[in-house]
């Protein structure tokens, strides 16, 4: 059994054809179904990588999956779902180190339990995990050539997280300022979503070809 891991990414193609704004494709899920992969996809709109992986060490320890594919998204997504995990001793860039490397050694541990991990480089980049089964990037796979950078944060997100949890006292605008201006999301990756079939119809989320071309390169790691 292959499961998937992760946020609005890993669930498809997102749309609104009909003026409801919802899942149209179920992407990758989809893919590995039509080829006869049993397949479970536990990636929700929204999700942090502390849900995924607690979702993912759950159906590890009751037997459900042999082959996880986790799609890494932005980390300070891990303060909207657990605001403990957020020192306001630290800085808010140490704490996304702080809470993405805890992520990656959970995953390091799931493989080292006989689960194969695949982790899919999606709204959150980071260098090759040689300890894992294999390692993918979504975005280079899409637009092969540019080097997307490490660590990237949407200011819109980063806004979302600390609105919706209030008792977390920072101030959004000295976070936003604080990230190193080569590690946060340059305005032409938005421009090339805007502007790439791939990323039609909304913009912001890999389309059913997208998931496509990610599904080809996942399969030769299976």
């Amino acid at each position: 059994m292959i499961g998937i891991y992760g946020d609005s990414w890993g669930c498809g193609e997102w749309g609104s054809p009909s003026g409801l704004y919802h899942n149209v494709h179920r992407g990758l899920e989809q893919y590995l179904k039509d080829d006869n992969y049993q397949c479970i996809n536990q990636s929700h709109g929204g999700g942090s990588n502390h849900q995924a992986i607690v979702e993912l060490e759950r159906e590890q320890y009751h037997k459900k999956v042999n082959t996880a594919i986790f799609i890494l998204t932005e980390p300070f997504r891990d303060f909207a779902s657990v605001p403990s995990r957020y020192d306001e001793n630290k800085t808010f860039f140490d704490n996304c180190i702080i809470t993405l490397q805890d992520t990656l050694e959970r995953l390091k541990a799931v493989q080292n339990n006989n689960t194969n991990v695949i982790l899919v480089n999606g709204l959150h980049q980071v260098e090759k995990q040689k300890e894992l089964h294999a390692h993918i990037s979504f975005c280079e796979l899409l637009y092969p050539g540019i080097r997307w950078p490490v660590y990237y944060a949407y200011p819109g997100n980063v806004n979302e997280v600390f609105l919706q949890h209030k008792k977390l006292k920072i101030d959004k605008n000295s976070v936003i300022n604080e990230l190193p201006k080569d590690m946060m999301m340059q305005e032409k990756f938005f421009t090339l979503m805007d502007n790439n079939k791939l990323f039609h119809p909304d913009g912001r989320h890999p389309n059913r070809e997208a998931h496509k071309i990610l599904y080809n390169a996942v399969k030769e790691k299976l």
